[in-house]
């Protein structure tokens, strides 16, 4: 009787918790799916021990209504930087698993595996934009570029290919070093369907655009 009670109130407690887990999931961002869906999704972050997750925001559906979405954890914040963990998950409807099958709930497996992710705030006024920034580049330096495009002031050079239009800097998602000597990095700005990869040069006050250009997905 005490044993049965006891499995009673540990069901019960396991319930209550998976749900609340589903109600602190912002899914504005994947709009359509089920409460089968979010609660397989839900299940399966807990599975992976991303027990605080915060947000799931679908990436792509296909006609076939084969999805892929983000799922991530509370973003935690330390002075400018910003750090979470995250994963992607898809689900199948003919029951295949997505490669690698690591995990899976119900029709939803995890694709790939839970990564950490960390950003970088770059801030004018109220504006702000969080960047990833690779090894190699301090904060002066990344900030540099950003506020150059944020006020449309990069600079081409004689040799440069880049083209010659202003660019949102709110789209810049990531900032790579080419060579560090010379102060070359390559900047990443995502518009959907584009992405623009553009090289600039640090030189005294200027920020130097000298090759460039953007890949259509459509």
């Amino acid at each position: 009787m005490v044993s049965s009670k006891l499995k009673f109130i540990v069901l019960a407690a396991t319930v209550f918790l998976h749900t609340s887990v589903i109600a602190e999931i912002d899914w504005t961002g994947a709009p359509g799916l089920s409460e089968s869906d979010k609660a397989d999704i839900a299940k399966l972050a807990q599975n992976l021990s991303l027990h605080n997750p915060s947000s799931a925001l679908e990436r792509w559906r296909r006609p076939s209504d084969d999805r892929l979405v983000l799922v991530k954890s509370e973003v935690f914040s330390r002075g400018l930087r910003l750090a979470w963990r995250e994963f992607y998950t898809r689900n199948s409807i003919q029951g295949s698993c997505a490669s690698p099958c690591t995990e899976r709930v119900g029709d939803w497996s995890i694709d790939g595996e839970v990564s950490a992710q960390e950003r970088w705030r770059f801030s004018d006024g109220d504006w702000f934009v969080d960047v990833q920034l690779d090894t190699g580049i301090s904060y002066a330096e990344a900030e540099s570029i950003v506020m150059a495009v944020h006020r449309n002031a990069l600079v081409n050079t004689p040799e440069s290919n880049a083209p010659k239009r202003s660019f949102d800097a709110s789209e810049i998602s990531r900032i790579q070093t080419i060579d560090p000597i010379n102060r070359e990095f390559e900047f990443t700005i995502d518009q959907g369907i584009t992405t623009w990869q553009l090289r600039v040069r640090l030189n005294g006050d200027e920020v130097q655009i000298y090759e460039g250009g953007g890949v259509s997905r459509a």
